[in-house]
């Protein structure tokens, strides 16, 4: 009879901390509760999903919170269309993304060939510091195939700093390299 009366009192215990400990993750999660912009997600299922860095932002979601913030161009969104532009800037007008449909597609530019990845190498002492100093993403959106190979093409004048999208958004390593590249 002990050993029932023994358990009954350890699950009740058991039960009582449990309930304690719910009450108190329900009370935190009220008051630390952070309020999502509805946009958010509407801008993200939006937006092309490929979360390729080309525009700078560590994807498509790092996109919407940069748009959201105020820091983003949506037309940086390299695979993104008129209509994914219209669409976006409607939901940040506090619009109906649906509601946009009479978007005329600019036309677009023989599609560019697939750049390989190569890899080049520069006896300039600045190269392997301008290497570094990329974002190592090899997106190609500059033009050239891959960093290595921009910042060869930088080192020989051919490029700018601005022509690396996923740069702009990393100020201290480009004015680092624009420093580099004066010398």
């Amino acid at each position: 009879m002990q050993i029932l009366i023994d358990g009954l009192f350890v699950a009740l215990v058991v039960g009582a901390i449990g309930a304690v400990i719910g009450l108190v993750l329900a009370f935190a999660s009220k008051v630390f509760h952070v309020k999502e912009d509805p946009r958010y997600e509407l801008i993200v299922a939006n937006l092309p999903g490929f979360n390729c860095g080309a525009c700078g932002y560590a994807g498509c979601s790092g996109m919407a919170e940069g748009l959201l913030a105020g820091d983003a161009d949506v037309t940086n969104c390299t695979p993104g269309t008129a209509l994914t532009y219209a669409k976006v800037k409607a939901i940040l007008n506090g619009e109906d993304p649906d509601k946009v449909t009479d978007v005329k597609e600019p036309k677009k530019p023989a599609p560019r060939k697939k750049l390989e990845i190569v890899d080049v190498t520069n006896d300039d002492p600045r190269f392997n510091k301008i290497v570094e100093l990329l974002p190592a993403l090899n997106c190609t959106t500059c033009g050239e195939p891959g960093c290595k190979a921009f910042a060869d093409a930088l080192l020989k004048g051919k490029k700018t700093v601005a022509d690396c999208r996923p740069l702009n958004r990393k100020q201290e390593q480009k004015a680092e390299i624009e420093k580099l590249l004066e010398n």
